[in-house]
């Protein structure tokens, strides 16, 4: 159409005038339906930053360098690239802090396991050295007991022979007289036996059945005679320092009280 008017025309000139214009408003109209429409999709959470990104700089390819829209897509990609780039800084922080957490995690763990299998191979090492003691101590036992068999210059006596009947009547033996002598210190703790003389009695064991058996045939009348002052000699063999002292000021006492009502 401008070919119609002659250059430098009046006409001419208003006509490009209007192109312009035109033109003109075609971009603004262009640029702010691009900037609409990436509007539209970060309200809906349509984009990431890397898709901002993509849209503003397609945007931005469209317009000139200088141009009021091209500076304004500028700092929009600058923006974004800005956060884009303190994302991945803080990505990368929060990785290396949670790698160094979990380091030290597996620090204590593994200190821990170790000091639990130290602790428990030194346990182990104590029980297996108390073993060995124990068993050594049985075989120097057993062997002193072996070695004092027989003294150094003693003459081996022919031993007489003893029949498995023999044994089995022995043990039966062994077992009557246990179960009797057990069955007659309960008879005399029952008649009222004092309970460390009962103790004593029962440390001298079956070997001394018969002088049991005789107490236990004494009346009750004669079992008190003889368990008294047998009660009295076992406790002052058991006094203590303190109950000696004890005594002896109550028999001090007891002597200057009986000497006042003489006197």
């Amino acid at each position: 159409m401008q070919a119609r008017y002659l250059e430098g025309s009046k006409a001419r000139m208003e006509l490009a005038r209007q192109v312009f214009t035109l033109r003109h408003q075609l971009v603004d109209v262009s640029y702010q339906n691009s900037m609409d429409w990436i509007e539209e999709e970060k309200y809906y959470n349509r984009l990431s930053l890397a898709d901002e990104l993509a849209a503003y700089k397609r945007v931005q390819s469209r317009y000139a360098k200088g141009t009021e829209e091209r500076k304004k897509l500028d700092r929009e990609v600058y923006r974004l690239e800005q956060e884009i780039y303190e994302a991945q800084q803080q990505y990368i922080a929060d990785v290396q802090s949670v790698q160094e957490s979990a380091n030290q995690r597996r620090i204590q763990l593994e200190e821990a396991y170790a000091n639990k299998v130290k602790s428990i191979n030194e346990q182990l090492e104590r029980d297996i050295e108390s073993l060995n003691q124990q068993y050594q101590d049985a075989v120097e036992s057993r062997t002193k007991s072996l070695y004092q068999s027989y003294g150094l210059f003693d003459e081996v006596a022919k031993k007489e022979a003893v029949s498995s009947e023999t044994l089995m009547q022995n043990l039966e033996g062994q077992v009557q007289e246990f179960g009797e002598w057990q069955d007659i210190l309960g008879q005399l703790s029952a008649r009222g036996v004092d309970s460390d003389l009962i103790a004593e009695l029962q440390e001298m064991g079956p070997s001394a059945i018969e002088e049991i058996r005789a107490l236990n045939s004494m009346s009750d009348d004669e079992l008190e005679k003889y368990v008294s002052p047998v009660s009295y000699t076992h406790l002052r063999a058991h006094e203590t320092k303190a109950n000696l002292v004890c005594r002896l000021l109550l028999e001090k006492k007891k002597q200057r009280h009986a000497y006042t009502q003489n006197v």
